[in-house]
């Protein structure tokens, strides 16, 4: 089952084009990795995805269902959040535990 399509994102910051024609389907079950060269547009990507800031052209589809992703809370309600490798703030922390942590963190309000 498809969980995830991303149609020909596109992403520019003034002349600098940081995304072009994005593409790629996850399904479910699925482990991906981004790989690439530093400037190839990863960052960008995850953080089109989940919000940190609109593609300027492109289709996002998240179980089927084109979507509109405008905001992290947008993200986040569809269920896509970016969980950073960052571990000094809790360095015995197992990658599922801090995974956890951040899901709770941003759920609860405090």
């Amino acid at each position: 089952m498809e969980v995830l399509r991303l149609h020909n994102l596109q992403k520019s910051f003034g002349s600098v084009r940081a995304l072009k024609s994005a593409s790629f389907t996850l399904n479910e079950g699925e482990v991906v990795a981004l790989l690439g060269d530093n400037g190839a547009g990863k960052s960008t990507l995850i953080k089109a995805i989940s919000g940190v800031f609109p593609v300027d052209r492109g289709d996002i589809y998240v179980r089927g269902q084109k979507v509109s992703i405008r905001s992290t809370r947008d993200a986040m309600d569809l269920g896509i959040e970016t969980i950073h490798q960052d571990t000094s703030l809790a360095p015995d922390l197992s990658i599922a535990r801090r995974a956890d942590r951040d899901f709770l963190a941003a759920h609860i309000d405090v």
